[in-house]
């Protein structure tokens, strides 16, 4: 499997968004993480914020989106992870890409 880095330089567009759980303080929507009422929100807004909101180290998922440069075609993976694994961005990454090239060969 080739990386990310081998990927661009060959031309494809690779988009990788990264998604956690937030800690929700005032808000009757979520799921209950770590004893917490969360909410799952792309990681790059939670570090916006730097208030006093906390990500959860368990559970989040990544989203991968790779566009082909012969042909443009576009194709969406993503990878979850449970609440009961620590989040990896390498690998939820790597899943996402694999799982990404797969829709690929299907079609």
């Amino acid at each position: 499997m080739r990386t990310i880095h081998e990927l661009r330089k060959a031309g494809h567009k690779i988009k990788i968004q990264h998604f956690r759980h937030q800690e929700l303080r005032h808000f009757p929507i979520g799921k209950i993480v770590n004893s917490k009422l969360s909410i799952l929100v792309e990681e790059r807004e939670i570090r916006k914020q730097r208030e006093g909101y906390t990500m959860s180290g368990r559970g989040g998922k990544t989203t991968l989106t790779l566009q082909l440069p012969n042909n443009g075609l576009t194709v969406t993976a993503s990878a979850t992870c449970s609440l009961a694994d620590n989040f990896s961005h390498k690998f939820g990454t790597q899943l996402a890409l694999e799982r990404a090239f797969n829709k690929i060969k299907d079609d």
